[in-house]
C-alpha cells in the first residue's frame, strides 16, 4: 500500500507547515487536528479489542489517554485556558504508558 493510500484510510491528513510557517497558532492547530484523528482512530482499536485481546486493549486505552491529554494541552496553548489534566514532574514523563515501557526512568 502506498503511503499517500494509508494516510487516506487513516482518516489523518499528512502533516504539513502552514503556509506561514512563523504562525504558530496555525501550526498549534494542524498538531490539535493531528492528535484528534489519533484519538479517533485508537478509540476504533479500543473498541476492536476491547473483550478480546485484553493486553493490546489495556496498552491501547493508556495510548488513548495520553493522545486526550496532548489535545488538551494543544488546546490550552491554542485557547489560553486550563488543562484539567495531571501535571507532569518532568519533561517525557508517561503518566499513562509508564507501566508498559522498558525503558529505565531517569528520576
Amino acid at each position: 500500500m502506498m503511503s499517500t493510500e494509508f494516510i487516506k484510510i487513516s482518516g489523518c491528513e499528512f502533516l504539513q507547515l502552514p503556509p506561514n510557517p512563523t504562525d504558530h497558532k496555525a501550526i498549534l492547530e494542524k498538531f490539535l487536528k493531528a492528535e484528534q484523528s489519533a484519538i479517533v482512530n485508537w478509540d476504533k482499536i479500543c473498541k476492536m479489542t476491547l473483550g478480546k485481546d485484553p493486553t493490546t486493549y489495556d496498552i491501547v486505552k493508556d495510548i488513548l489517554a495520553e493522545e486526550i491529554e496532548h489535545e488538551s494541552w494543544f488546546l490550552e496553548l491554542i485557547y489560553g485556558r486550563p488543562s484539567v489534566h495531571m501535571r507532569r514532574k518532568y519533561a517525557g514523563e508517561r503518566h499513562h504508558t509508564k507501566k508498559h515501557s522498558r525503558v529505565w526512568d531517569i528520576t
